[in-house]
C-alpha cells in the first residue's frame, strides 16, 4: 500500500482538474535514471546540481581514487536522488502555489486518483478548503450524509 499526497491549485472545480499526486517514499525512477527523472519532473535546479556534482567529481576523483570508490560515490548520489526526489517535487509544487489537500493510501496511482475523486465528488463545494499557512494535515472529509451519492445509486440508509 502506497501513500500519495494530493496537491491542488486554485479553488472550486478547476482545482480538481489540476490535482497533482505525489507518492511518498523512495523514488525508484530518481534512483535508476537520475537526471532524466529530475528533468521529466521539471526539477531544473536539482538536475543542474546533479550534473555539476557528477562533472566535478569526475574531474577531481578520476586520478585520485580507484574505480570501486568512484562507483560507490556515484551510487550514493543516486540514492540521495531516490530518497529526496519526491520531496523535491512537493517543494516545487508548494512554490507553484499548490496546496496540500489530502493524503490517500492506495495500491497504485490509478486507485489513489479514484479514491480521491470519489471522496470529493467533483463538486466545487466539496473541494477541500484552503488551510492557514503553516498548518499541516488534511481537511476532514465531509460525512456521507452531507453530499449525495454519485451515479444512479439511492441514498445510503442510515443504521438504526
Amino acid at each position: 500500500m502506497a501513500i500519495y499526497t494530493v496537491h491542488l491549485k486554485g479553488e472550486g472545480k478547476e482545482a480538481l482538474t489540476h490535482a497533482c499526486f505525489v507518492r511518498e517514499g523512495f523514488a525508484w525512477g530518481g534512483f535508476l535514471l537520475g537526471p532524466i527523472w529530475l528533468l521529466r519532473h521539471c526539477l531544473w535546479i536539482a538536475a543542474g546540481a546533479w550534473i555539476l556534482a557528477v562533472a566535478l567529481l569526475s574531474l577531481f576523483l578520476v586520478n585520485r581514487l580507484q574505480t570501486p570508490a568512484i562507483f560507490a560515490i556515484f551510487v550514493l548520489i543516486e540514492i540521495l536522488v531516490g530518497l529526496e526526489g519526491n520531496h523535491l517535487r512537493r517543494i516545487k509544487l508548494e512554490r507553484a502555489r499548490f496546496r496540500l489537500a489530502d493524503v490517500v493510501a492506495a495500491a497504485g496511482l490509478e486507485e489513489a486518483e479514484f479514491l480521491f475523486f470519489r471522496q470529493w465528488g467533483g463538486n466545487a463545494e466539496d473541494v477541500p478548503p484552503q488551510r492557514a499557512p503553516g498548518s499541516r494535515g488534511s481537511a476532514p472529509p465531509p460525512s456521507p450524509g452531507e453530499r449525495p451519492v454519485l451515479g444512479m445509486f439511492p441514498e445510503p440508509e442510515q443504521p438504526r
